[in-house]
């Protein structure tokens, strides 16, 4: 019963020093929700599964750095240098990524839907398996892009319901049958 009582002493004392750490830092730049990152210099950081959601990050230096797994959901990276980020299953849900620049990014498995990425620079960025429902790459360069065929850059550009999807097969049949 003694060790149980020190015990649980012990680990409610540690609670009150990790809640004073508080979020955590890297480059000397707080990373949390919200937090105002615009033009930091991050490259190469590891920020894989950081909390950055409607984080401002326009025009900030990400080349190289570890973003995997990271909610990323509303944040401003317009203007953002992401060459070479490992960006893999990260949420950029809603992200505005307008004019950003992500050569060879790996994007491979992300939810990218409602992001905008007009006139990004995606040259051999990895998309595979990326979720790119309503996703706007218009003027982006895709040039070399895995993952992601001419319809599905098509689709993204003018998204449309399933349900205008299957219309427009099943006019095309008809017309076809038409003829």
């Amino acid at each position: 019963m003694r060790k149980q009582l020190l015990l649980l002493l012990l680990l409610l004392s540690t609670v009150p020093l990790v809640a004073a750490c508080g979020p955590p830092k890297v480059n000397g730049y707080t990373i949390e929700r919200f937090a105002n990152l615009g033009l930091a210099d991050l490259t190469n950081a590891d920020l894989s599964g950081a909390d950055l959601e409607w984080a401002n990050l326009n025009g900030a230096k990400l080349s190289g750095a570890n973003l995997a797994g990271a909610d990323l959901s509303g944040a401003d990276l317009t203007g953002a240098h992401l060459a070479g980020a490992d960006l893999r299953i990260a949420d950029l849900s809603g992200a505005d990524l307008t004019g950003a620049h992500l050569a060879g990014a790996d994007l491979s498995g992300a939810d990218l839907t409602g992001a905008d990425f007009t006139n990004a620079n995606l040259t051999g960025a990895n998309l595979t398996g990326a979720d790119t429902w309503t996703t706007r790459f218009t003027g982006a360069k895709v040039t070399d892009a895995v993952g992601m065929s001419a319809l599905d850059i098509s689709a993204a550009k003018n998204p449309r319901p399933p349900s205008s999807l299957n219309n427009s097969s099943s006019n095309n049949s008809s017309s076809n049958n038409s003829s």
